[in-house]
Formats: C-alpha cells, sequence, structure tokens
C-alpha cells in the first residue's frame, strides 16, 4: 500500500481543525438561557469513534480537564485522523482506478 498524499493532507487539516474546535469547546462554553453547547462540536466531529467509545461504556467528556480525559479526547482524534486518511486512501485509488479504466493513466 503506497501512501497517499491526499489522505495525508486531509488527515493533517482534519486533526488542526479537531484539536482547534476541542480547545475551542474547552475554553469557550456557549449556550444560552437553559441551553448549553458545551463539548457539542467536538463531540459531532468525532462522531465515528466516540461513538463506539459510548458503546464501549467509555465515557467521553470533552469538558473535563483531567490527564486521562485529555489523552482520551487526543486518541479520539488521533483515531478519527486515521479514518480520514483511509478515506482519502479510498478516494485516491477510486480516482487512479478509473484514470485506469478510461485509458488516461496507466498502472505502475
Amino acid at each position: 500500500m503506497k501512501i497517499s498524499w491526499l489522505g495525508l493532507v486531509l488527515a493533517f487539516v482534519y486533526v488542526v481543525f479537531a484539536c482547534w474546535v476541542a480547545w475551542n469547546d474547552f475554553y469557550h462554553c456557549g449556550g444560552g438561557l437553559d441551553i448549553s453547547f458545551c463539548g457539542l462540536a467536538s463531540a459531532l466531529l468525532t462522531f465515528p469513534v466516540s461513538y463506539l467509545f459510548e458503546l464501549f461504556r467509555v465515557e467521553v467528556n470533552w469538558l473535563n480537564h483531567t490527564n486521562i480525559d485529555l489523552a482520551l479526547q487526543g486518541l479520539i482524534i488521533a483515531l478519527c485522523g486515521v479514518l480520514v486518511y483511509l478515506i482519502g486512501w479510498g478516494i485516491s485509488w477510486l480516482t487512479l482506478l478509473l484514470l485506469h479504466v478510461t485509458g488516461l493513466r496507466k498502472v505502475e
């Protein structure tokens, strides 16, 4: 399996954006009246992995300041980054396959 530059760029952009959103949720809790949206953006951004963690009863608290919660949040963002890389790799693989099928590019 060759390294996909598209996958690497997408994963890097995702991880940087996810870290920024998590940091923003961590320090700037929004909401008003009786509604609180604290940690909602981080939970939605890491939904695929966070959902699996919740299925296995691992509580993901995006607002807690303990070391274990920060490590868990980092692990979740990293696993989502791997997922985004694999999606980018699949897109580049399908693109190369379509180019080969149409005869526009020869596979090495």
